[in-house]
């Protein structure tokens, strides 16, 4: 009797491979040929019970026949049906892919497709930091700057598979310094030094000042020299923001102190 040993009935149509054998029991005479039906227009005719494999080029349902003849012209026959399913369609889009570091928080619009009837998917993404989720729709924050590559791995109801990369970015806030000679001095003898001691890493752009001197004065000046008018208790505030958007400020006190009334 003709019998075929199927490795599987279930495959994905992304790198599908059928693995079939001949199991058909020896009758009267010996099996000299198989002829293999795939039920996609191929046909092979083989020699040997050896294993070998076929590749479909589409999904669907279909029916493999084989056919066994003997040196005596005796044939049988035997089918089995096998289904190629879809793989399914991994895709998102990031609704801020380039973020600042103190407030990052990133957002992701899923779009994959399961491509079959049944559109339940499960889901499995990776950040790029250790960092992973198995939401439908997750958000992530990073705590380091830099960039990150993401990942999202889909699979549908018959275990088929598919991944969409993408990247995202954190960006680093500038450090902001700066010095001040003497922050309390008499208002009559006065002469306040300010001197921007910021920095920023070297992949994180460049960055650039702007001084609120606290009485209503500014300045974009590396270092400054300044005489306050009168006595009075001031903030004075750097901020420094980087070439791609990031803030961060310091503040410090100076004290103009009120000279002897005589």
């Amino acid at each position: 009797d003709a019998a075929i040993g199927l490795d599987t009935v279930l495959y994905c149509i992304r790198g599908n491979e059928f693995g079939v054998t001949d199991l058909t029991t020896k009758g009267e005479g010996n099996k000299t040929q198989f002829t293999w039906n795939w039920g996609d227009g191929n046909i092979d005719v083989k020699s040997t019970t050896t294993r070998f494999t076929h590749n479909y080029a589409n999904t669907g349902t279909y029916t493999i026949k084989l056919l066994v003849e003997d040196q005596y012209a005796c044939i049988d026959s035997i089918s089995k049906t096998t289904t190629v399913h879809p793989n399914p369609t991994a895709q998102f889009a990031i609704v801020d892919s380039l973020q600042c570091f103190n407030a990052n928080s990133f957002s992701f619009v899923n779009q994959s497709a399961s491509n079959t009837g049944n559109s339940t998917l499960t889901y499995a993404w990776t950040f790029g930091d250790g960092g992973s989720s198995t939401a439908e729709t997750p958000t992530h924050s990073y705590t380091s700057f830099g960039p990150r590559d993401l990942q999202l791995q889909v699979s549908n109801v018959f275990g088929c598979r598919d991944t969409f990369d993408s990247k995202a970015r954190v960006y680093s806030l500038p450090t902001v310094n700066f010095s001040i000679n003497d922050s309390t001095q008499c208002e009559n003898n006065q002469l306040y030094n300010f001197q921007d001691l910021s920095s920023i890493a070297s992949t994180e752009g460049t960055i650039s000042r702007a001084w609120d001197l606290g009485d209503g004065s500014t300045s974009s000046d590396a270092t400054i020299s300044y005489k306050y008018v009168g006595h009075d208790t001031v903030s004075v505030k750097l901020v420094q923001t980087s070439s791609f958007g990031c803030k961060d400020s310091l503040s410090k006190r100076v004290e103009i102190l009120r000279k002897p009334q005589i």
